[in-house]
């Protein structure tokens, strides 16, 4: 469980899905593009919440708390050449003493 709330499809409809840039929230390293379909927004985070990554206009994208991953992305949608979603979350799980707090951007 990530301790935050969500506000349900603030992104629009599906019909008003959009693709924007992600970025590093540490080092502001670019990660790729994310496709946001009827996609949540994250508010209200708890100060055990990392944020991992962001848009260029600083609304949160992508966030840990311990071992739990939360995205109001879909990484599946768009190859990122920057960043690949779907290794990271492996590699955090291969790893039982890791957890993607641990990890800098």
């Amino acid at each position: 469980v990530v301790d935050v709330d969500v506000i349900r499809n603030a992104y629009g409809s599906q019909l008003s899905s959009v693709v924007t840039e992600i970025n590093s929230s540490e080092t502001k390293k670019p990660l790729g593009r994310a496709v946001l379909i009827r996609a949540p927004k994250f508010v209200n985070q708890n100060d055990k919440v990392k944020t991992i990554a962001s848009s260029n206009s600083g609304e949160i994208l992508a966030l840990s708390q311990g071992r739990c991953l939360a995205t109001s992305f879909h990484p599946e949608l768009i190859e990122n050449s920057c960043f690949n979603w779907h290794e990271f979350f492996v590699s955090i799980a291969k790893n039982n003493n890791k957890s993607f707090s641990d990890v800098k951007f």
